[in-house]
């Protein structure tokens, strides 16, 4: 799901003509129109948007989610809270373009904003992938880890916690000290 503007940012385009091209990907079926007062737009079916990944070489996606998530900060720079799970899903993405750190910055944002409300399933998720996106021995992961745990005991996966909580022990035994 995508906003025309954000669209149109990221496309390095005006409104006008990266409208046309939504409207003919409308009327062809690929994309809908989805409800609100912004012009937001989504695959019509996973299928799509599966078939889509599959032509486009992992550099070229990286790219691209790179590109979305940098018009996205621009879009909402003035509260990025509303985005911050859709920045930590682009720039995650895009790590292998280098947006590791914004990836990660992003991906623990949401996490703590999931987590506040209540949402243990999603900040799990998000959890998760901040801790893919770090090398496995740093003092990070291992603190990430720690988050992780906590959330799975607080969505009651105290099995599931008690194994991230041995692996982040474990960790930080092997981890060397820094000053």
């Amino acid at each position: 799901r995508v906003e025309s503007r954000v669209l149109s940012l990221a496309a390095e385009m005006t409104p006008d003509d990266v409208a046309a091209g939504l409207d003919e990907l409308v009327d062809t079926g690929f994309l809908v129109s989805v409800g609100g007062h912004l012009l937001t737009y989504q695959f019509s079916h996973a299928l799509v948007r599966d078939t889509v990944e599959e032509v486009l070489s992992p550099s070229l996606q990286a790219a691209l989610h790179l590109r979305i998530a940098e018009a996205l900060e621009q879009v909402y720079d003035g509260d990025e809270r509303l985005v911050y799970a859709e920045l930590a899903r682009h720039f995650g993405a895009a790590a292998a373009v280098g947006a590791v750190d914004r990836g990660v910055r992003y991906g623990r944002l949401a996490a703590e904003q999931a987590k506040s409300s209540g949402a243990y399933d999603e900040a799990i998720s998000h959890l998760e992938a901040v801790f893919r996106l770090l090398p496995e021995e740093t003092i990070e992961a291992t603190v990430v880890l720690v988050d992780l745990g906590h959330v799975q005991t607080r969505r009651g996966h105290s099995v599931k916690a008690q194994a991230t909580y041995r692996r982040a022990f474990d960790m930080a035994r092997r981890s060397p000290i820094s000053a």
